[in-house]
């Protein structure tokens, strides 16, 4: 099931009533976040475009929207949640969002939150969401969807302990949850294990407990699980993917894990990561050649932490950008900051804008194709950012008298310094006598920057007929 709706967005604290600053936001509706700090510690959040029903229609207002929220606050001593369901609104999603102290229990305070709404899955790159009703007499689900068929079921094995099993999605990719608890003056909700496979499906061991007590306490929840696709399980308006593999990092030493992340979407490349942890408790984690730019101007990302296996708390603290090969594109550097002495195994989910698509360019002039000649085309220079795409449109048009004694090749560019690339088009057949090649290919340029010089070269091999090249065109 390709995604529904999903929004994202970073909200900045202020004190004062009002509009509230918006650090980074998008919706899959491409129609941004609004924030509205009604009074302290309390937010109305409104997520544009996706109060809709499949046919793009308003959903009546006050409709409940299906769906699972996450709010994370990104400060030490607070502690945000939604307030309530998610509900429709001229068009739109409107979340209620509060915050309070965690040293003062139910008084509330102001703060920098993360908050994210979906209510969708991606095929791509895999997505299961559920709302978890948890009480002291079971747990039950109360809204799921996943990307691969088969249904969410939560079981409550003892006070503020549930085991939540979830189609796996089974990408090859590694798995990450994010899980938090939906009431506000009530429990933290947390991934209480590294996650297992049972019964072939993938099982979430989730833990919920007062944060200043400690003390177990039943909680409903919601829970995203994730494999090569960010929780917020879009494709078009995000960059889809990495999740680290849950990693435990020693004083002063950097680990590269042998398993990669890759994103989905088109533009970016595979990329290791590399983890230094610090002796005051904070990560330094880079994430290679995942953050991009556009007309020079970085693109916004932000990243969610999630202590695994422990009650730890974690959050990224902060982000900076490293030179990368591959133009446009840059390492993603976060600081993670885990609030123990000891080293903490967590997931990493990082959000970021796509750059925009790179256009179909096109080269109209004729060129001519002498009889047994090998002609190279006028090149193309896309003004895009990134790596190509896995699906790489080449669209040909000849005019010639026998198309069989043409072989055709694309010659991608390479990354600075390295060499071009020869992909294979079509090969020469004597047999096929038709007049004319007019195709389009695809082709899995995706080690191949957009920005570069794109050709095709043309072969003709047996004697007897000419023609040109009447257009040819790249979508990178």
């Amino acid at each position: 099931m390709p995604v529904n709706r999903s929004g994202f967005a970073v909200v900045d604290r202020q004190n004062d009533q009002g509009l509230q600053q918006v650090q980074y936001q998008a919706t899959t509706a491409n129609a941004g976040v609004h924030v509205d700090h009604v009074a302290l510690g309390s937010y109305q959040m409104q997520f544009h475009g996706l109060g809709k029903d499949a046919l793009g229609n308003n959903l009546p207002l006050g409709t409940v929207v299906e769906g699972v929220v996450h709010v994370r606050a990104r400060e030490d001593l607070a502690y945000c949640a939604p307030s309530g369901f998610a509900f429709a609104q001229s068009g739109d999603v409107r979340v209620t969002v509060d915050c309070v102290d965690i040293v003062a229990p139910h008084a509330k305070r102001d703060a920098i939150f993360t908050v994210n709404y979906t209510n969708g899955s991606t095929d791509e790159g895999g997505l299961s969401v559920a709302r978890v009703n948890g009480s002291a007499t079971g747990s039950s689900i109360a809204f799921e969807r996943s990307s691969v068929a088969g249904t969410i079921t939560s079981t409550r094995t003892a006070t503020g302990k549930y085991t939540v099993d979830m189609p796996l999605l089974n990408t090859g990719k590694a798995p990450a949850f994010a899980v938090t608890a939906t009431k506000l003056f009530g429990p933290v909700c947390v991934i209480d294990a590294p996650s297992s496979v049972v019964s072939g499906k993938r099982r979430a061991l989730v833990h919920c407990f007062d944060p200043a007590t400690q003390q177990d306490l039943d909680s409903s929840f919601n829970i995203s699980y994730a494999e090569g696709a960010n929780l917020l399980g879009a494709v078009s308006q995000f960059s889809a993917a990495y999740l680290s593999v849950p990693v435990i990092s020693d004083f002063n030493v950097e680990h590269t894990p042998s398993a990669q992340y890759n994103r989905i979407d088109d533009g970016f490349a595979a990329g290791t990561h590399t983890v230094t942890r610090m002796t005051d408790g904070r990560y330094r984690v880079k994430l290679a050649n995942q953050g991009a730019a556009h007309n020079g101007a970085p693109l916004a990302s932000a990243a969610i932490a999630t202590a695994v296996g422990t009650l730890v708390r974690c959050q990224v603290e902060g982000s900076s950008r490293g030179a990368s090969t591959i133009p446009g594109v840059f390492d993603e550097v976060l600081t993670v900051h885990c609030f123990s002495n000891g080293p903490v195994a967590f997931d990493l989910q990082l959000a970021g804008s796509t750059p925009p698509a790179c256009a179909k360019l096109t080269h109209n002039t004729d060129t001519t194709l002498p009889d047994l000649a090998t002609v190279l085309s006028f090149s193309l220079t896309p003004n895009c950012v990134g790596l190509s795409s896995f699906t790489t449109k080449i669209e040909v048009h000849i005019v010639h008298t026998y198309r069989g004694d043409l072989s055709i090749e694309l010659i991608t560019p390479g990354l600075p310094g390295g060499p071009s690339t020869v992909h294979r088009l079509k090969d020469q057949n004597l047999s096929d006598g038709t007049d004319n090649v007019d195709a389009i290919f695809t082709v899995d340029a995706s080690d191949a920057p957009r920005a570069g010089v794109w050709q095709i070269r043309i072969q003709d091999h047996f004697q007897g007929d000419s023609g040109f090249i009447d257009s040819w065109s790249v979508t990178a």
